[in-house]
């Protein structure tokens, strides 16, 4: 919940949030951090593997990828229990993707268009070329071996800003 929202709505006592908002950090949901799912499934794996009376061996490729295209509105917990349902579903020592269970048909998983990844792909690669230049886009540029000039389009493509890079 968004504690400032909750305070505005007398939802939540403002005395209260002050005491506990000493240093907020900004965590974003797993839906925008896919490329941390992988450890949370193992991490979730091997603490409930004490748990259930078969042996298994863990995750199947194809079922890691149907978990990567799911949107996680349940955030890690709701990763947590689906990891939990399919050790309880797995019959062999894999779980499978068919061992995974989504139950609400718009959520389910679905394959971006080639389109859609490859602007995806482009404007983290591009984002995180910046962070580690600190937002110099000659250095940026130099780095993925791409002309200042082609650099600078792609940046404008997404609206990108090189001082949004820069450390202070």
């Amino acid at each position: 919940k968004d504690l400032k929202e909750a305070v505005a709505s007398r939802q939540f006592r403002e005395d209260l949030y002050y005491r506990i908002n000493v240093f907020p950090i900004e965590v974003p949901p797993l839906r925008e951090r896919k490329e941390d799912l992988c450890q949370f499934v193992n991490h979730f794996f091997r603490l409930h593997q004490g748990d259930l009376k078969k042996r298994l061996d863990g995750f199947s490729p194809s079922a890691i990828q149907k978990l990567m295209f799911y949107n996680w509105p349940g955030n890690v917990r709701e990763l947590e229990n689906k990891v939990r349902q399919a050790m309880i579903n797995a019959v062999g020592p894999l779980i499978y993707r068919e061992d995974i269970v989504f139950e609400d048909r718009k959520d389910s998983p679905s394959l971006k268009s080639f389109k859609e990844a490859k602007q995806e792909f482009e404007r983290n690669y591009i984002m995180n070329v910046l962070r580690i230049a600190q937002g110099n886009v000659a250095e940026a540029a130099r780095l993925a071996k791409k002309d200042r000039k082609d650099f600078y389009d792609v940046m404008r493509k997404y609206k990108l800003r090189s001082q949004d890079f820069r450390i202070p």
